[in-house]
Protein backbone atom coordinates (compact mmCIF):
# COMPACT_ATOMS: atom_id res chain seq x y z
CA UNK A 1 0.00 0.00 0.00
CA UNK A 2 1.46 3.39 -1.04
CA UNK A 3 1.45 6.14 2.01
CA UNK A 4 0.23 9.47 0.98
CA UNK A 5 2.25 11.82 2.94
CA UNK A 6 0.98 15.05 2.37
CA UNK A 7 -2.31 13.89 3.50
CA UNK A 8 -1.02 12.22 6.43
CA UNK A 9 1.12 15.82 7.22
CA UNK A 10 -2.02 17.66 6.40
CA UNK A 11 -4.48 15.63 8.80
CA UNK A 12 -1.83 15.49 11.60
CA UNK A 13 -1.09 19.15 11.38
CA UNK A 14 -4.76 20.18 11.40
CA UNK A 15 -5.69 17.54 14.41
CA UNK A 16 -2.68 19.21 16.73
CA UNK A 17 -3.89 22.61 16.03
CA UNK A 18 -7.30 21.59 17.25
CA UNK A 19 -6.03 20.29 20.24
CA UNK A 20 -4.14 23.23 20.96
CA UNK A 21 -7.31 25.02 20.66
CA UNK A 22 -8.83 23.53 23.69
CA UNK A 23 -5.40 21.62 25.79
CA UNK A 24 -4.51 24.01 28.46
CA UNK A 25 -1.62 25.64 28.31
CA UNK A 26 0.08 25.10 32.13
CA UNK A 27 -0.33 21.19 31.38
CA UNK A 28 2.92 19.58 30.33
CA UNK A 29 3.61 17.24 27.41
CA UNK A 30 4.47 13.93 29.41
CA UNK A 31 6.62 12.89 26.46
CA UNK A 32 8.28 16.09 25.74
CA UNK A 33 9.38 17.05 29.16
CA UNK A 34 9.52 20.86 29.72
CA UNK A 35 6.96 21.70 26.71
CA UNK A 36 3.60 22.81 26.74
CA UNK A 37 0.92 21.95 23.73
CA UNK A 38 1.83 25.80 22.79
CA UNK A 39 5.61 24.76 22.37
CA UNK A 40 4.71 21.66 20.70
CA UNK A 41 2.56 23.35 18.29
CA UNK A 42 6.13 26.16 17.54
CA UNK A 43 8.19 22.92 17.19
CA UNK A 44 6.26 21.32 14.60
CA UNK A 45 5.66 24.79 12.47
CA UNK A 46 9.19 25.35 12.68
CA UNK A 47 10.65 22.28 11.20
CA UNK A 48 7.78 22.22 8.85
CA UNK A 49 8.78 26.24 7.70
CA UNK A 50 12.36 24.92 7.52
CA UNK A 51 11.39 22.16 5.54
CA UNK A 52 9.30 24.05 2.44
CA UNK A 53 12.27 26.42 2.36
CA UNK A 54 14.45 23.39 1.64
CA UNK A 55 12.59 22.22 -1.58
CA UNK A 56 14.49 22.87 -4.08
CA UNK A 57 17.82 23.71 -2.28
CA UNK A 58 20.75 21.87 -1.96
CA UNK A 59 21.76 24.08 0.73
CA UNK A 60 20.39 24.24 4.00
CA UNK A 61 18.33 27.65 4.40
CA UNK A 62 18.07 29.86 7.73
CA UNK A 63 14.11 29.96 9.16
CA UNK A 64 12.99 33.85 10.04
CA UNK A 65 10.58 34.90 12.72
CA UNK A 66 11.90 31.91 14.75
CA UNK A 67 11.07 32.73 18.42
CA UNK A 68 8.32 31.32 20.02
CA UNK A 69 4.33 32.35 19.97
CA UNK A 70 3.10 34.99 21.83
CA UNK A 71 -0.37 33.19 22.43
CA UNK A 72 -2.19 30.18 20.89
CA UNK A 73 -3.67 32.73 18.08
CA UNK A 74 -0.54 33.34 16.49
CA UNK A 75 0.80 29.40 16.95
CA UNK A 76 -1.89 28.89 15.22
CA UNK A 77 -2.16 31.32 12.41
CA UNK A 78 1.91 30.49 11.83
CA UNK A 79 1.17 27.06 12.00
CA UNK A 80 -1.33 27.29 9.43
CA UNK A 81 0.76 29.42 6.99
CA UNK A 82 3.42 26.90 7.12
CA UNK A 83 1.22 23.54 6.62
CA UNK A 84 0.22 25.57 3.53
CA UNK A 85 3.94 26.30 2.55
CA UNK A 86 5.00 23.10 2.95
CA UNK A 87 2.22 21.36 0.99
CA UNK A 88 2.40 23.38 -1.74
CA UNK A 89 6.03 22.91 -2.12
CA UNK A 90 5.11 18.85 -2.08
CA UNK A 91 2.85 19.04 -4.81
CA UNK A 92 4.39 20.93 -7.09
CA UNK A 93 7.61 19.22 -7.25
CA UNK A 94 8.87 15.25 -8.14
CA UNK A 95 9.98 13.05 -5.05
CA UNK A 96 13.26 12.78 -6.91
CA UNK A 97 13.53 17.08 -6.99
CA UNK A 98 16.37 18.42 -4.87
CA UNK A 99 15.40 18.66 -0.90
CA UNK A 100 18.81 19.32 1.46
CA UNK A 101 18.62 17.40 4.63
CA UNK A 102 20.80 17.59 7.55
CA UNK A 103 21.76 13.24 7.03
CA UNK A 104 24.26 14.28 3.64
CA UNK A 105 22.77 11.74 1.56
CA UNK A 106 19.11 11.04 -0.52
CA UNK A 107 18.64 14.62 -0.58
CA UNK A 108 15.46 14.58 -1.88
CA UNK A 109 11.60 15.81 -1.74
CA UNK A 110 10.45 11.93 -0.97
CA UNK A 111 12.89 11.65 1.47
CA UNK A 112 11.75 14.90 3.52
CA UNK A 113 7.97 14.00 2.33
CA UNK A 114 8.50 10.63 4.67
CA UNK A 115 10.53 12.14 7.34
CA UNK A 116 7.89 15.26 7.68
CA UNK A 117 4.61 12.84 7.74
CA UNK A 118 6.34 10.95 10.48
CA UNK A 119 7.61 14.07 12.40
CA UNK A 120 4.20 15.48 12.73
CA UNK A 121 2.04 12.05 13.36
CA UNK A 122 4.66 11.24 16.56
CA UNK A 123 3.80 15.13 18.01
CA UNK A 124 0.13 14.25 17.17
CA UNK A 125 -0.09 11.44 19.33
CA UNK A 126 2.28 13.34 22.36
CA UNK A 127 -0.33 16.08 21.66
CA UNK A 128 -3.03 13.36 22.27
CA UNK A 129 -1.36 12.42 25.65
CA UNK A 130 -1.53 15.73 26.82
CA UNK A 131 -5.34 16.29 25.82
CA UNK A 132 -6.65 12.78 26.77
CA UNK A 133 -4.82 10.98 30.15
CA UNK A 134 -7.45 8.42 29.97
CA UNK A 135 -4.50 5.94 29.17
CA UNK A 136 -6.51 4.43 25.95
CA UNK A 137 -3.63 4.03 24.34
CA UNK A 138 -5.05 2.18 21.60
CA UNK A 139 -7.90 4.93 21.07
CA UNK A 140 -5.03 7.15 20.73
CA UNK A 141 -3.24 5.58 18.02
CA UNK A 142 -6.50 5.38 16.22
CA UNK A 143 -6.62 9.13 16.83
CA UNK A 144 -3.49 9.54 15.29
CA UNK A 145 -4.47 7.90 12.31
CA UNK A 146 -1.17 5.73 13.13
CA UNK A 147 -1.85 2.78 10.92
CA UNK A 148 0.28 -0.79 10.40
CA UNK A 149 1.23 0.75 7.07
CA UNK A 150 2.54 3.78 8.58
CA UNK A 151 3.95 2.52 11.36
CA UNK A 152 6.25 -0.66 9.51
CA UNK A 153 7.32 2.48 7.42
CA UNK A 154 8.19 4.61 10.45
CA UNK A 155 10.37 1.89 12.06
CA UNK A 156 11.92 1.28 8.66
CA UNK A 157 12.45 5.10 8.48
CA UNK A 158 13.58 5.12 12.27
CA UNK A 159 16.69 3.07 11.50
CA UNK A 160 17.64 4.36 8.34
CA UNK A 161 17.90 8.30 9.14
CA UNK A 162 19.23 7.98 12.95
CA UNK A 163 21.69 5.73 13.16
CA UNK A 164 24.11 8.05 13.04
CA UNK A 165 22.70 9.92 15.72
CA UNK A 166 22.11 6.71 17.98
CA UNK A 167 26.20 5.83 17.65
CA UNK A 168 27.33 9.56 18.31
CA UNK A 169 25.32 9.31 21.55
CA UNK A 170 25.83 5.63 23.06
CA UNK A 171 27.40 2.10 22.22
CA UNK A 172 25.33 -0.24 20.55
CA UNK A 173 23.94 -2.94 23.12
CA UNK A 174 26.14 -6.20 23.27
CA UNK A 175 22.81 -8.74 23.34
CA UNK A 176 20.34 -8.78 20.14
CA UNK A 177 16.65 -7.18 20.21
CA UNK A 178 13.65 -9.27 18.09
CA UNK A 179 10.77 -6.78 17.21
CA UNK A 180 7.78 -8.62 16.02
CA UNK A 181 4.93 -6.53 14.68
CA UNK A 182 1.98 -9.31 15.04
CA UNK A 183 -0.03 -9.72 12.71
CA UNK A 184 1.14 -7.74 9.54
CA UNK A 185 3.66 -9.23 6.93
CA UNK A 186 7.25 -7.75 7.07
CA UNK A 187 7.33 -6.60 10.11
CA UNK A 188 9.64 -7.94 12.01
CA UNK A 189 13.06 -6.86 12.62
CA UNK A 190 16.49 -7.87 14.31
CA UNK A 191 18.63 -5.56 15.87
CA UNK A 192 22.34 -6.57 16.72
CA UNK A 193 25.57 -5.60 17.57
CA UNK A 194 28.58 -6.28 14.92
CA UNK A 195 32.05 -5.37 16.29
CA UNK A 196 30.20 -2.03 18.14
CA UNK A 197 28.16 -1.18 14.57
CA UNK A 198 24.73 -1.36 14.76
CA UNK A 199 22.77 -4.00 12.18
CA UNK A 200 19.13 -3.73 11.47
CA UNK A 201 17.77 -6.83 9.30
CA UNK A 202 14.59 -7.98 8.61
CA UNK A 203 12.69 -11.19 9.19
CA UNK A 204 12.19 -13.51 12.38
CA UNK A 205 15.20 -14.88 13.99
CA UNK A 206 15.75 -15.82 17.74
CA UNK A 207 17.42 -13.05 19.99
CA UNK A 208 17.89 -12.32 23.45
CA UNK A 209 14.86 -10.58 23.71
CA UNK A 210 12.02 -10.04 21.67
CA UNK A 211 9.77 -7.35 21.86
CA UNK A 212 6.39 -8.22 20.15
CA UNK A 213 3.02 -6.35 19.83
CA UNK A 214 1.04 -4.17 17.07
CA UNK A 215 2.91 -1.84 14.99
CA UNK A 216 1.96 1.33 15.73
CA UNK A 217 2.91 0.49 19.61
CA UNK A 218 6.36 -0.64 18.16
CA UNK A 219 6.84 2.56 16.31
CA UNK A 220 5.86 4.66 19.85
CA UNK A 221 7.98 2.60 21.97
CA UNK A 222 11.13 3.18 19.67
CA UNK A 223 10.04 6.59 19.76
CA UNK A 224 10.09 6.10 23.54
CA UNK A 225 5.94 7.59 23.64
CA UNK A 226 5.11 4.04 24.97
CA UNK A 227 6.42 2.05 27.66
CA UNK A 228 7.64 -1.72 27.27
CA UNK A 229 3.92 -2.78 29.44
CA UNK A 230 1.89 -2.20 26.31
CA UNK A 231 3.85 -4.62 24.77
CA UNK A 232 4.89 -8.47 25.28
CA UNK A 233 8.07 -9.14 26.64
CA UNK A 234 9.71 -12.56 25.97
CA UNK A 235 13.19 -12.62 27.20
CA UNK A 236 15.70 -10.59 28.98
CA UNK A 237 14.46 -7.61 30.81
CA UNK A 238 17.66 -6.14 31.33
CA UNK A 239 18.87 -6.64 27.77
CA UNK A 240 15.52 -4.75 26.85
CA UNK A 241 16.76 -1.68 28.70
CA UNK A 242 19.78 -1.58 27.60
CA UNK A 243 18.31 -1.24 24.16
CA UNK A 244 15.56 1.14 25.17
CA UNK A 245 18.64 3.82 26.83
CA UNK A 246 20.41 2.94 23.42
CA UNK A 247 17.46 3.77 21.44
CA UNK A 248 16.11 6.78 22.79
CA UNK A 249 19.26 8.51 23.27
CA UNK A 250 18.34 10.95 20.39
Amino acid sequence: MTIDYVDQITKSTLGLIELAKKTPQDLEVPTCPGWSILDLLDHVTKVQKRAALRIGKSIDVEVQNDSPSKGIDEAILRSTTALEELTSGFLSADDGAKCWNWTGSNQTVGWMKRRQAQEVTVHLFDALLTSDQSGDTKALVEMANITPELAKDGIVEYFEVFVGRLLAKGSVPEHSLHLHGIGQEGAEWILSNDKGSLVVSEGHQKSDVALRGETPLLLLWTWGRVERDRLEVLGSTEVLSSWEAFLRGI
